[in-house]
């Protein structure tokens, strides 16, 4: 099962899949000068996110989190 983290998590996503011999995706994020953004899950990972359950590992604050995280 992977463990899919965002950007605010990504150390804690790491050790959890470490502890469960699982697979860790970081996910891809970018803040663009007008403060629009997106997240989305690396090209080599989208078969692994879309054929199986998933763990989300992610940070609601600040409020970008929640929004990144959604």
């Amino acid at each position: 099962m992977p463990v899919v983290s965002g950007s605010s998590a990504r150390g804690l996503a790491e050790d959890l899949a470490q502890q469960l011999d699982w697979q860790h995706v970081q996910m891809e994020s970018r803040r663009f000068p007008d403060g629009e953004g997106y997240v989305r899950v690396p090209e080599d990972a989208i078969s692994l996110v879309r054929d199986q359950d998933v763990v989300v590992v992610s940070n609601t604050f600040p409020d970008s989190g929640i929004v990144e995280t959604l």
